[in-house]
């Protein structure tokens, strides 16, 4: 979760692509440096864990007056860099949820829909070589391999949707995407 690392550029180098805390991606050339920061959001995440955690007067090092706090982390999704398409080229893939409150409440994480995007890195930047559609609900989590022993990598995910008021229940979806070759 969080990061990965690989031959994203095709350069013969490795970088690491990683989710910043506000589910934008930075891409990091091999020596550390910021290579490249998204300005569209990707990931989207409803899984986290609660932690306290105690604050420390800068002076001091004492315990602020206020005791332990709870806070909420949500972890990140999973982002993988891989030829998906056979072509001899790594592509990144990553999931991109749609916040389904427009992000008003920021400490409840709610998603309309998710898809699937296969990126292409470069030192100009990322391209998007396709997309799957738009999966009713939120892309919980996805694993890549050949599901069916057929040769061609497939991409199989999890996808969580409401019901559609408050008191019916919602459905879980497992789904397998090939992905496109050109």
């Amino acid at each position: 979760f969080d990061f990965t690392q690989g031959d994203a550029a095709n350069n013969g180098q490795v970088e690491t692509v990683a989710f910043l805390r506000n589910d934008y991606i930075r891409i990091y050339g091999p020596s550390g440096q910021v290579a490249w920061e998204s300005d569209e959001l990707y990931g989207g995440s409803r899984l986290f864990f609660f932690f306290f955690y105690v604050e420390l007067t800068k002076s001091t090092n004492v315990v602020n007056s206020s005791g332990r706090k709870l806070a909420k982390y949500y972890l990140p999704q999973r982002i993988h860099i891989t030829d998906i398409d056979g072509d001899g080229l790594n592509e990144i893939i990553i999931v991109k949820n749609y916040d389904g409150d427009g992000g008003i409440f920021s400490r409840i994480k709610s998603f309309k829909e998710g898809r699937i995007d296969c990126l292409s890195y470069d030192e100009i930047g990322i391209q998007r070589k396709w997309q799957t559609r738009n999966i009713a609900g939120y892309i919980s989590d996805y694993v890549i391999g050949d599901l069916n022993n057929d040769g061609t990598n497939e991409i199989v995910l999890s996808s969580v949707a409401k019901g559609k008021t408050a008191f019916s229940k919602g459905r879980s979806y497992i789904l397998s995407v090939v992905p496109k070759t050109e």
